[in-house]
């Protein structure tokens, strides 16, 4: 059967179906393995030093990431991607790793390595630029980053649709007084948080 369906596809009475390229990160580190690792603590410690050269290129270009990916290649060639979102650019390798921690516990079938990974490739998606980092006295401004931090971890552990917040809206009509919007983006201005 599959014999007369690229019979029919090379001599173009059937249409070959398209698998389109997957973007190009904006930036990426990977490492690659002599022998396949499988153990936790491996791809742990392969993580932390993939974030800490990813978080150098970020230093250097005063970038930070928005959206990271890590891709682990398994020896048998199934390619496993879990990515985690960002509320605000970031560039801390170990709270690169947090995330990426928080959501492969929270994979409902686990990372599965098989024979084990020959390659893993952290990639950052989404870069932006940064803004000077200011130091505040102000409480108030320390308690927006930790709970900004805390939206991250919650929607790495969640997913980043179900942990919303609150945006007032211009109307007269209670029920329609505010909207849930998805606490990670930026484009809504202030609003409440909350776990939906």
């Amino acid at each position: 059967a599959s014999f007369v369906i690229r019979l029919k596809i090379m001599l173009g009475a059937e249409e070959k179906p398209l698998q389109p390229r997957r973007a190009l990160p904006d930036l990426m580190a990977e490492q690659r393995f002599a022998e396949p690792i499988v153990t936790e603590e491996m791809i742990a410690a392969s993580l932390l030093q993939l974030a800490q050269h990813l978080s150098e290129i970020l230093e250097r270009e005063g970038r930070g990431v928005r959206l990271l990916e890590a891709a682990f290649f398994r020896a048998d060639g199934k390619v496993e991607r879990i990515a985690v979102k960002t509320g605000e650019p970031l560039r801390d390798p170990k709270v690169m790793l947090r995330l990426l921690r928080q959501r492969l516990d929270a994979l409902a079938d686990p990372l599965d390595p098989g024979f084990g990974f020959d390659l893993i490739r952290l990639e950052a998606l989404l870069a932006e630029e940064t803004r000077p980092a200011t130091i505040s006295f102000d409480s108030n401004e320390n308690a927006r980053r930790q709970i900004g931090f805390l939206v991250d971890r919650l929607a790495a552990r969640f997913g980043d649709a179900r942990v919303q917040r609150f945006v007032p809206q211009d109307t007269h009509i209670p029920e329609a007084a505010s909207v849930a919007v998805p606490a990670q983006d930026r484009d809504f201005g202030q609003g409440n948080w909350t776990l939906k």
